[in-house]
């Protein structure tokens, strides 16, 4: 049985690389979960945080109570629970992880035997990313499994 992970973000693009991994996934009946990691507390808990310019604050879990971080983690469920429904296919799977993003991705893939790994590409860094963002390089490079890169603009 095929087993494919989309690996998404709450950036706008976290929906077309929702939609094509999906596609993909039913081109070969696929099994699909949708992943979302929680890297970074500050991401999730500033109002200075700016999707293209990043966290402009000074936050970090330290400074977020259990009931903080446990509302972080349950908005990623609703999150991926509403890229499902736009999807339309009760039988996505959902999961949220924690840590590193791309060392994340792939021990999931790894633990979880998933035959591909579905994520968007976009550089936020320097010049060596600039053809593949550094998460996504780390992915491609370090995956034991095929990975479906989407570009995102």
């Amino acid at each position: 049985m095929k087993k494919i992970l989309i690996a998404i973000d709450y950036a706008p693009s976290a929906q077309k690389v929702a939609e094509q991994g999906y596609e993909l996934g039913k081109a070969i009946n696929a099994t699909i979960t949708l992943l979302h990691v929680i890297e970074n507390v500050e991401y999730y808990s500033s109002t200075a945080y700016d999707p293209i310019m990043g966290f402009g604050g000074f936050i970090n879990d330290a400074f977020l109570d259990t009931e903080q971080l446990n509302n972080i983690e349950k908005n990623a469920d609703k999150f991926l629970l509403k890229t499902k429904t736009h999807l339309k296919d009760e039988l996505i799977n959902t999961k949220v992880m924690h840590g590193n993003i791309a060392d994340s991705i792939l021990e999931t893939a790894k633990i979880n035997h998933f035959d591909i790994i579905v994520i968007g590409a976009y550089s936020k860094h320097s010049v060596e990313d600039f053809l593949l963002g550094s998460t996504a390089h780390k992915i491609v490079k370090h995956a034991a499994v095929p990975v479906f890169v989407i570009p995102i603009k």
